[in-house]
């Protein structure tokens, strides 16, 4: 089956080759658990490692905002001869948010783009008239993505600290994968860490993983484990 590797260290073992073509991923968390920096990452390494152009569509923050974030995150990534040539990132405002698939559409068309990046899902459901009405959009967008054999992350807000407290929406059933996100206070620190809840078609890890963010990308860690966070469970089942 094709494959669309992230390019990610660590996460393409965890996913055993990366995502299936053409599919539609929700990368779930909680503000500051890494959800942008993720898009980015896929986005970028998909354009300097694979030759795909990447779209990221901020429904949310200002572009300024989106560019300065990776600018200073990622010193060591080339963005002088990436963004608008093979990285493009665009804003649709609230007003605007029914032009989300031209938008998507003229930059598959016109750009070339393979890979699009959502931020935030979340916003969608804002201007739906109820949950059905907002499954029905969801369904026909991600539908829509993928008749334009394209591959994306949807990020969503979702208010995870707890793995054994997880809360699934309609997002979570209506996506081919769900990636969730979590920052997990420890004293005065934050961990963060990463969990493939589901992904269609794959065998993947279903551990959670740590990662880190540095200044060449993120990095996943399938074999190392949170030891502190297993033990404070195991002390919680007995």
């Amino acid at each position: 089956m094709d494959r669309v590797p992230t390019g990610i260290k660590g996460l393409d073992e965890i996913l055993d080759g990366g995502f299936m073509r053409n599919s539609s991923i929700l990368l779930c968390g909680a503000p500051g658990s890494g959800k942008t920096n993720l898009g980015l990452n896929f986005l970028y390494k998909g354009a300097a490692e694979y030759g795909e152009k990447g779209l990221y569509l901020t429904l949310e923050l200002p572009i300024e905002e989106i560019v300065k974030n990776a600018v200073i995150v990622y010193p060591k990534w080339d963005w002088d001869s990436t963004l608008n040539k093979d990285i493009f990132i665009k804003k649709v405002s609230r007003e605007d948010i029914g032009t989300l698939p031209t938008v998507i559409r003229d930059s598959v068309h016109d750009l070339g783009v393979k890979r699009i990046v959502i931020d935030s899902i979340t916003m969608l459901s804002l201007f739906t008239k109820d949950e059905a009405d907002f499954r029905d959009s969801l369904f026909k967008l991600l539908d829509f993505i993928r008749s334009l054999e394209c591959t994306a992350l949807i990020a969503a807000e979702k208010p995870y600290s707890d793995r054994d407290r997880v809360e699934f929406s309609i997002e979570e059933f209506v996506c081919d994968g769900v990636i969730i996100l979590y920052s997990i206070p420890k004293g005065e620190l934050r961990y963060k860490a990463m969990e493939v809840l589901k992904m269609r078609s794959i065998n993947h890890q279903t551990k959670l993983c740590p990662f880190e963010i540095g200044p060449d990308g993120i990095t996943v860690y399938p074999v190392e484990s949170l030891f502190w966070l297993d033990s404070e469970r195991k002390k919680k089942s007995k």
